[in-house]
C-alpha cells in the first residue's frame, strides 16, 4: 500500500481467523504471516524554472518547487543568489516557501528578478541556490542545495553623448559650448580630448 511517505522498509503481519459451524474448524488455530512493505518513496524537492535569463530591465525567471514525498513536519524552501548585484530573490518571506503535510504535493514558486547597475558590463552568469532552510523531518533537512545557472542581460551601453548649444561660431568670437556624457558609469576615469580641423577658423578650449 503506497503512502507517499518515506519510512523504509515496514514489517506487517497478516493474521487469520476462523469461523464455522464445524466444531473442529470453528476458532481454528493459525499462525500469522508475517510480510515486509517495500518503501517506494523518496524524500527529495524538484526545481523547475522558467528560463534562463533575467535582465537589468527587471525581467524575472520564476523557480518552480516541489516535493517528492509527505514530510513528517513542515518544510521551509528558500532561495538566494550567489550574485546579489545581478540578480535576487525578495529580501523578506517571498524568498522562502513552506510545504506541509497538507499541501506538500502542491507546486510553489519563487522568484529571482535581474537587477540593473549603471555599468556596460555585458552579460553576467551567476546561480540560483534553492535549499531546505529549515525542517524537523530529518530526510528533508539533510538534502543538499540545487544551484541554477542563469545571465543577467546588461541594458547598458558604452557610449559618449556629445552635444552643443549651437553649430555656428563666428570670427567675432561667438562661441558654442560643447556638453560630454558618459552613457553608463564607467569602471575607472575616462579622458575625452578636443581637437579642431582648422585651428585658422575655431579652436577648442
Amino acid at each position: 500500500q503506497a503512502d507517499n511517505i518515506q519510512d523504509g522498509t515496514t514489517p506487517f503481519t497478516v493474521a487469520f481467523e476462523t469461523v464455522s459451524a464445524d466444531s473442529f474448524y470453528n476458532d481454528f488455530a493459525v499462525a500469522p504471516l508475517s510480510f515486509n512493505n517495500l518503501d517506494i518513496d523518496v524524500s527529495d524537492f524538484t526545481v523547475l524554472a522558467s528560463g534562463t535569463y533575467t535582465s537589468e530591465s527587471g525581467a524575472a525567471v520564476n523557480v518552480t518547487v516541489g516535493l517528492t514525498s509527505m514530510p513528517s513536519s513542515t518544510v521551509t524552501i528558500c532561495g538566494t543568489t550567489s550574485d546579489a548585484t545581478e540578480g535576487a530573490f525578495p529580501a523578506d518571506d517571498d524568498a522562502c516557501v513552506a510545504f506541509s503535510a497538507n499541501d506538500w504535493n502542491t507546486l510553489k514558486t519563487l522568484v529571482v528578478t535581474g537587477v540593473d547597475d549603471e555599468y556596460a558590463d555585458g552579460p553576467i552568469d551567476y546561480n540560483a541556490t534553492i535549499y531546505v532552510a529549515a525542517s524537523a523531518d530529518a530526510n528533508y533537512a539533510a538534502l543538499p542545495a540545487k544551484n541554477i545557472l542563469l545571465t543577467n542581460v546588461d541594458n547598458d551601453v558604452a557610449a559618449v553623448t556629445l552635444s552643443a548649444s549651437g553649430l555656428e561660431t563666428s570670427e567675432l568670437g561667438d562661441a558654442q559650448t560643447i556638453s560630454v556624457v558618459l552613457d553608463s558609469k564607467p569602471f575607472g576615469v575616462v579622458n575625452v580630448s578636443f581637437a579642431s580641423s582648422d585651428w585658422t577658423e575655431g579652436t577648442v578650449a
